[in-house]
């Protein structure tokens, strides 16, 4: 049985504004990259710029991972709060990869 779920402005905010201000984040390591290898010359700028965009890249897919969890969950328990579905310092999963032996993840 399928139930529609309506987010309020509040819970909204709350899954919007921490990936804003990590976008944010990302946005100006990478200026700030390009800024101190712009004079070292054109190649490093591109180098910097092509290792900064994998990262972006990187950061946004693990972002997406996140958030889909997060309405996943909210769909599938509409009874929870929303303390209990989204707490603010609670566990988590760590993931790393590692070339020899692949992905890896931790309940941290």
């Amino acid at each position: 049985m399928q139930t529609e779920i309506e987010f309020s402005r509040q819970d909204l905010r709350r899954l919007i504004v921490p990936l804003v201000i990590e976008q944010l984040l990302a946005i100006t390591v990478g200026l700030l990259d390009s800024v101190m290898v712009s004079q070292v010359g054109e190649a490093a700028i591109s180098a910097v710029s092509l290792v900064d965009t994998v990262n972006v890249l990187l950061v946004n897919a693990f972002a997406a991972l996140a958030t889909g969890e997060r309405v996943q969950l909210a769909r599938q328990y509409p009874e929870w709060d929303l303390q209990v579905r989204f707490p603010i310092r609670g566990r988590g999963t760590l993931l790393w990869y590692c070339t020899r032996h692949g992905l890896f993840y931790q309940y941290v």
